[in-house]
């Protein structure tokens, strides 16, 4: 009957109307935890009273935070290292050392350890570690494709996976380079359609990532506009895959091993990726 049907469109309003109100205190609960902001009193009480889930939320958040920002990887000393290993540790010190310096950031803490991933590269057995350091350094030093664009690559890939320490080098890497800030910033926010500032070079190999990331293929159309985009080089692409399957690792890496930032290196504040 019409009023049967009218009762149940209300409960139907009001579940829905519930199950907003609690992904709200949800989504108010994760921005605080993330800034690291104390919940106001007034808002704490509003959701005990009308929303309810919102403080178990949070305390569930916290614990998550907490657990998420202890570092799983043990720092590897230099004096601690075996032959082989402070062998890859000098390279990278003097491979990846000088490019960090000039983007703005040691990779090496005051008691010697290394930061990032490359703690990892030293803590793995020696013929990985080595063999990832050097893909590395290729990829870096020996890669036809323009840096300006597998940077935006690398940015994408880190955007992602929510790479913090990934983005925060990359980052700085990418203004060097040439990025515009309008288009890390779109990057950041995953608005990867037409990012702000971007070339259409940039614009094409920024999908392209995406596109590979998400679906784990490549599209004929996909592929023709990066290919387009590198001057029909195959050579190029072929660097550019390579990179960006390279920086998918080291975020796995990063990730897997709650690898911090530095202190005082803000907070990417990624955006949820569905």
């Amino acid at each position: 009957s019409p009023a049967r049907n009218h009762t149940v469109d209300m409960l139907t309003l009001l579940t829905l109307t519930r199950r907003s109100s609690i992904l709200l205190s949800q989504t108010v609960v994760r921005s605080y935890s993330e800034e690291g902001r104390k919940l106001p009193q007034e808002l704490r009480s509003m959701m005990r009273d009308d929303w309810g889930a919102g403080l178990s939320y949070m305390e569930a958040m916290k614990n998550a935070v907490a657990s998420e920002n202890a570092e799983r990887l043990k720092r590897k000393l230099p004096e601690d290292l075996g032959i082989r290993e402070k062998k890859i540790y000098d390279q990278i010190i003097e491979s990846r050392g000088k490019t960090g310096k000039v983007s703005g950031f040691d990779i090496k803490d005051n008691d010697g350890s290394l930061r990032g991933p490359w703690n990892a590269m030293i803590s793995s057995s020696p013929e990985i570690g080595a063999c990832i350091e050097r893909l590395a350094h290729a990829c870096r030093h020996n890669n036809s494709c323009p840096a300006e664009l597998y940077e935006c690559g690398i940015l994408v890939i880190a955007a992602k996976k929510r790479s913090n320490f990934e983005w925060f080098a990359h980052e700085k890497i990418a203004l060097k380079v040439g990025v515009q800030p309008e288009t890390i910033d779109d990057i950041r926010q995953l608005r990867f359609h037409n990012p702000r500032g971007a070339s259409d070079a940039q614009k094409a190999l920024i999908l392209y990532t995406d596109e590979l990331d998400r679906t784990h293929r490549i599209s004929d159309s996909t592929h023709s506009a990066a290919l387009a985009a590198l001057n029909h080089s195959e050579k190029k692409l072929v660097d550019f895959v390579w990179t960006i399957g390279l920086y998918s690792q080291i975020a796995f890496i990063l990730n897997a091993f709650n690898v911090p930032l530095p202190k005082d290196a803000p907070n990417p504040s990624f955006l949820p990726n569905s």
